[in-house]
Order: C-alpha cells, then structure tokens, then sequence
C-alpha cells in the first residue's frame, strides 16, 4: 500500500550520497529520472563549507572558495561517517582540515568557523542540498532510497540513516550501490552468476549474484 500510494503521488526518490558527487532522482509513473541542481547540473560536489559568519555552502560554491578556506570546507565526509578516528587514521592524513574524536571516539570535524561537525551533519547538508531540487519538504517524501557501498558495516548504514533524518527525511531505505546498477539495467531477474563492479571515485567494489533468487 505504501509503495502504491508512493507512486501515485510521484515522491519516491532515489540518492547516490557520494564520496565526490551527488545525484538525486525522481520516481514518476514508474521510471526514474534524474533531477538538476540550482546550477542545472545532474551532480552535485559532496564538498560542504561554512564562511567566517557560519553560512553553509554546499556543492560547487564549496568547491569554489575551498582553495581560500581550507580548514571550515569538509571533502570526502563518506570516508568518516560511522567510523571512529582509529579506524580512519589514513583518511585523516590526507584530509586538509581537522579530524577530531568525540567522547565516543567517532570521528568529527573541528571547523574553526562553526565547532565540531560531524559526518552526519555534513551529509545531512549534501542531502538538504539535493532536496531542493524537488520544490516540496522533505516531509512530503513517501519514500527515499539512499545508496550504500557493498562494505558499509552496520555503523556506517546507521550513520548515513541519521543523516538522512538530520535533513527531513523520514522513511528511508538503504540500497547497496552494486545492487543498485544491476537494477538499473534489469538484472533483478538474470539466471547464473552476475558480476556487478561499481567503479566509483572513493571505492571500488564488486558484487557476485549466485542465482536467480541469490542475494548480493
């Protein structure tokens, strides 16, 4: 019944909540579409800054002043979401701002423009900034679909769920991302062995299907 009422409204939307972009689409009368930004652009940078007065940049306004605010402008949040600064010592190397631990030991970011941001309010931005591209709340989505890479443990898909929920979502489901190209081409339905390789700019992944009714 959900899913019937989902489809007869139209709000049931798919996101990639990317490393390095973004993209958002819309289910209306059974087939997928994917939606522009505010710049007319199907991806969206997942590059999330704040200016010295605290205003949230999100995509390529980030992008664009990151070179002159390096410290309050967070790239690759995905790296760290769910995951405590033992875990992501590499990442954090690598990253040009601050990557502090919570009292958890979760990793955080320390923005000298707003305080500690965590991953999840960094993706939490990213998804604000896809919604607006539908012109109707949040709240209003019967259903989001949000994709996850094949190796997010439980952590990193209950922390991309809390993001989801930071930016007004409320039924949201997670979709591992080789899963979800092999639905996008019709492949729900292939007898034998399928392999699926998500090829993406953060990770590499890849995906046997065993049988008809197999899971990934």
């Amino acid at each position: 019944m959900l899913l019937a009422s989902c489809l007869a409204t139209g709000l049931l939307v798919g996101i990639d909540l990317g490393t390095t972009n973004s993209a958002i689409a819309l289910l209306r009368g059974g087939e997928p579409s994917l939606l522009p930004n505010a710049r007319g652009e199907p991806l969206t940078p997942s590059t999330v800054a704040f200016t010295g007065d605290g205003t949230v940049l999100v995509g390529a306004a980030a992008d664009l002043q990151a070179s002159q605010n390096v410290r309050n402008t967070v790239v690759a949040a995905k790296r760290f979401i769910g995951r405590t600064v033992r875990q992501c010592k590499a990442e954090i190397a690598r990253a040009q701002y601050t990557v502090v631990g919570d009292e958890e030991g979760a990793a955080v970011f320390r923005l000298p423009a707003v305080g500690d941001l965590s991953p999840e309010e960094a993706g939490a931005c990213v998804l604000a900034e896809l919604l607006g591209a539908l012109d109707v709340p949040a709240s209003e989505i019967c259903r989001a679909v949000v994709t996850v890479p094949a190796y997010f443990d439980a952590p990193q898909r209950q922390a991309t769920l809390a993001a989801a929920r930071l930016a007004g979502l409320g039924s949201v489901s997670l979709l591992a991302e080789p899963v979800a190209a092999s639905l996008a081409y019709g492949l729900g339905g292939a007898v034998g062995k399928v392999l699926v390789l998500d090829l993406g700019a953060g990770t590499y992944d890849a995906s046997v299907r065993r049988s008809l009714l197999g899971a990934f």
